[in-house]
């Protein structure tokens, strides 16, 4: 199939069926508008039907469907019954998943799924590490800039992050690298890179529809407060020397 997204979901799911499944091609859309050109559809549409990768997903398409076949057995009698071929006997949409998708490691995942993660947060976050979330600028490939820039740097000087992590790669290695253990640094710096890309991706959404944005000031204060929230549900840090900053920076003297 050709994967058109045109709004809600559906961007991540032709994320999903592009490149995990590899079960559909990807239609190009243009940088300035988002629209797709007649020309790209035709091309693709083409070869989708005429080329040797399009002969190869119609040949995957099918499989898929003869695993969904065979997934439903007849038991003695006229009665369907649903028979699902699992350890347990038991349908398991972990196993069903486990089964369609194609596995692979990347080095940024604890930095967006961790225990104590905001789930909204770390959905986006994770959409921008897999280039599927829809902006007139990918998010993931303009960096930090101007009015997020700013409120980036903010958090960072808030975390006592010294480096200028203003460009995208940057920000993947240093997730790879450095934000892989539980100390309270290491959750202030993936609570508040969460918070930054949800809110900057909230506040795009707000220009576009013609709702006032926030202020930097207000949304610095407001993923501060969202951050500080989440550190004390968790609660149970020690105080070391090198806690003792970021504690009083954000206010957090009462969780150790």
């Amino acid at each position: 199939m050709v994967a058109w997204p045109l709004y809600a979901e559906q961007h991540l799911n032709r994320n999903v069926l592009v490149n995990d499944m590899k079960m559909a091609i990807d239609l190009e859309q243009r940088e300035d508008d988002g629209f797709v050109s007649g020309d790209e559809l035709e091309r693709r549409v083409r070869e989708l039907m005429e080329s040797e990768q399009g002969r190869e997903l119609r040949g995957k398409s099918w499989k898929m469907r003869e695993m969904a076949l065979a997934a439903l057995g007849t038991a003695s009698g006229d009665e369907d019954l649903a028979i699902w071929n699992s350890k347990k006997g038991l349908y398991s949409c972990a196993e069903t998943w486990d089964c369609l998708r194609e596995k692979a490691d990347v080095s940024w995942w604890k930095a967006v799924w961790f225990s104590g993660a905001i789930t909204q947060h770390a959905f986006i976050l994770w959409m921008v590490f897999k280039d599927a979330l829809n902006t007139k600028e990918r998010m993931c490939k303009w960096g930090f800039n101007g009015f997020s820039c700013r409120i980036w740097r903010s958090l960072l000087a808030d975390c006592l992050v010294s480096k200028p992590l203003v460009d995208w790669d940057d920000v993947v290695q240093w997730c790879a690298f450095q934000l892989r253990g539980d100390s309270l640094e290491t959750r202030l710096c993936k609570l508040s890179l969460g918070a930054v890309i949800y809110h900057i991706w909230m506040t795009r959404n707000h220009l576009i529809h013609g709702s006032t944005p926030s202020t930097e000031e207000s949304l610095i204060s407001k993923i501060r407060c969202e951050v500080r929230s989440r550190i004390m549900a968790k609660g149970g840090y020690t105080s070391p020397a090198e806690n003792l900053k970021l504690l009083k920076i954000w206010n957090l003297q009462n969780i150790v």
